[in-house]
């Protein structure tokens, strides 16, 4: 039997593969592309890490991760008609691992069981490590603004109110929208309450005085700068005030009800 030479065999071959290998190119293109956009956007989660550690506070949204996944699903799509599947596998592992990165939360809820039974002192810097833990700040950390905003009324409880109006702005600063406007809220509440309670600043209740600015002043170191103290120790003036019993009912109740909320 006739041996075909080597040249005629590598020539019918290309002729033979021809059409696909003009159908193979572009495929192949299509593939190296969709790899390439897909790494990007899981690369990017890696910048947006570093932005939150670098800047103070993570980046506000969920954006990074689904970019992240629309990158997971290029590669695996990629890897599909890509020569080597496995490529697309590894870099869906990394991805994965990224993902599971710490989650914060643990310190702010410490801080909130803290806040709750009225040691200040000790939330707030157990909020503070919620904000300053660096690797909580890799991914979104929806933690951080509740954690800031506490930190705030602590202060507020804790009579420190220029620091309360510095964490107020800094909210309003690092997070725009609910967190922000309600940051806003609380500090001219808190510049609005310091105004009324500075005409009082110094006197006393006159023992036949009619209380009701008083309770104006109660009212303002209650509800607008949010401190408990001053607030029961307004109301423990006008009981010892020389009135009737009814007005003086008032003020015992709110006693009562703030006396849980004094710093421990």
């Amino acid at each position: 039997m006739t041996q075909m030479p080597a040249e005629t065999k590598r020539v019918s071959a290309e002729v033979a593969l021809g059409p696909v290998s003009e159908l193979t190119s572009p495929l192949l293109r299509v593939s190296q592309g969709l790899m390439a956009l897909g790494v990007i956007c899981c690369f990017q989660i890696v910048i947006a890490g570093l932005v939150g550690v670098v800047r103070g506070y993570s980046v506000q949204g969920y954006w990074p991760i689904g970019i992240l996944f629309a990158g997971m699903v290029l590669i695996m799509v990629s890897g599909q008609v890509h020569l080597h599947p496995r490529h697309g596998t590894w870099f869906v592992v990394v991805c994965l691992a990224v993902t599971n990165l710490p989650r914060g939360g643990q310190h702010a809820e410490q801080g909130d069981t803290l806040f709750k039974q009225g040691r200040y002192r000790e939330a707030v810097p157990e909020y503070e490590k919620e904000l300053n833990t660096w690797y909580l700040r890799l991914t979104y950390n929806y933690h951080e603004a509740h954690a800031s905003e506490q930190i705030a009324k602590g202060y507020c409880e804790l009579e420190q109110f220029d620091k309360a109006r510095a964490m107020y702005r800094r909210i309003m600063a690092m997070y725009p929208g609910f967190y922000g406007d309600r940051a806003k809220d609380y500090l001219d509440e808190l510049d609005a309450g310091e105004r009324l309670v500075r005409q009082f600043d110094g006197r006393m209740p006159r023992p036949n005085e009619f209380p009701s600015k008083w309770y104006d002043v109660a009212n303002a170191y209650q509800f607008k700068m949010k401190c408990a103290r001053r607030a029961v120790d307004v109301c423990r003036q006008i009981d010892a005030m020389d009135i009737e019993e009814k007005f003086k009912d008032r003020a015992r109740t709110r006693i009562k009800e703030l006396t849980p909320r004094l710093p421990k």
